[in-house]
């Protein structure tokens, strides 16, 4: 039986790419925060800031 997909909601995401735009913590320590692959954590950071405005 294959695993069921994680589904992240966009408040995480946008917790996650703020913690990552302020850099005070590496990618690996963001992911473990979080609880996400650190692959997955650098795309939801792709996101340029100035449309986060």
């Amino acid at each position: 039986m294959p695993r069921q997909r994680r589904i992240f909601d966009g408040a995480l995401k946008a917790k996650v790419a703020l913690d990552a735009i302020r850099g005070l913590k590496t990618v690996s320590e963001l992911a473990s925060q979080h609880k996400v692959s650190p692959a997955r954590d650098t795309f939801m950071t792709d996101t340029p800031s100035g449309s986060l405005s």
